[in-house]
């Protein structure tokens, strides 16, 4: 009935976007060309003897789409990073947007668990799984709008392996940015959804003739008296 149309639960206004990660971020990083303990994803993993460089982290010589910071060094099929953010507000209120300027591939893991791959077969990766994609040139690729699911307040970490196409690769890039952006929901208002009135609608009263129509009749009728 579009009478009972109205919003059906108005929401709050989201909070603004804010960068939770920014590209030249610091990440700790093994190159050894082994992989590191099964439990790296995990918050709580000591990458203490892992070193340590502001993004981007690479080795190539030609110009990317950002500062080159830390020089790498090639020869491992993986690579692996990992850096903490603190978030101070509510996870449930936002969604995440990353962007990423990678050579070749990788898999992104928030506290521990996958949010996000690019370049990669599917399944789990090993060490020696190599990438789906060759990049020639690193670009800056997203922004990608991923689940906050894994989000929490206070400390998070993001871990991140990046696999080559080959243990000979002569390159590799590596730097990505987090931000909160307004969440995104199915359609809260009529017409379109269900109507949810929070109280009883009075039903709609029967036609009945008014004053107005009483006087045109009246008038219709005056010729004839």
């Amino acid at each position: 009935r579009p009478g009972n149309w109205f919003v059906a639960s108005k929401p709050s206004e989201p909070p603004p976007s804010r960068v939770l990660l920014p590209m030249t971020a610091t990440w700790r990083f093994q190159q050894s060309g082994v992989a590191p303990a099964s439990s790296w994803r995990s918050p709580g993993f000591n990458d203490a003897a892992w070193g340590s460089g502001q993004a981007l982290l690479y080795v190539e010589p030609d110009p990317l789409p950002g500062p080159k910071q830390t020089l790498l060094t090639l020869g491992a099929t993986t690579f692996y990073f990992r850096t903490h953010f603190n978030f101070d507000g509510d996870p449930s209120a936002v969604g995440l947007a990353l962007s990423t300027i990678l050579d070749d591939a990788a898999v992104v893991y928030l506290n521990g668990r996958e949010i996000f791959r690019l370049g990669m077969p599917d399944g789990t990766p090993s060490h020696s799984t190599l990438a789906a994609r060759n990049v020639s040139n690193a670009a800056l690729e997203g922004p990608f709008q991923i689940p906050s699911d894994g989000l929490q307040r206070g400390d998070n970490v993001l871990a991140v392996e990046v696999h080559q196409i080959a243990a000979a690769s002569s390159d590799i890039a590596w730097g990505m940015t987090l931000s909160t952006v307004p969440p995104t929901g199915p359609s809260v208002s009529t017409p379109g959804a269900p109507n949810r009135p929070s109280s009883p609608v009075v039903s709609i009263p029967p036609l009945w003739l008014n004053e107005l129509v009483a006087e045109l009749v009246d008038e219709l009728e005056e010729p004839c008296r």
